[in-house]
């Protein structure tokens, strides 16, 4: 059994940001292993608008 942990971030914020969003905080304080020894994966993910579209 894992855990599954998704985290969306809003328009404009990204892992980089200097000032993280809560989004991203939440992301990096899920551990790795959970209660009673539970995988847990993380999956970020930018919000739009981080990336060039040309």
């Amino acid at each position: 059994m894992k855990r599954l942990v998704v985290c969306c971030d809003g328009t404009w914020q990204e892992l980089s940001s200097t000032y993280p969003s809560n989004v991203v905080k939440i992301s990096q304080a899920v551990k790795a292993l959970g209660s009673h020894g539970v995988l847990q994966i993380v999956f970020y993910d930018e919000g739009i608008g981080t990336e060039d579209s040309l």
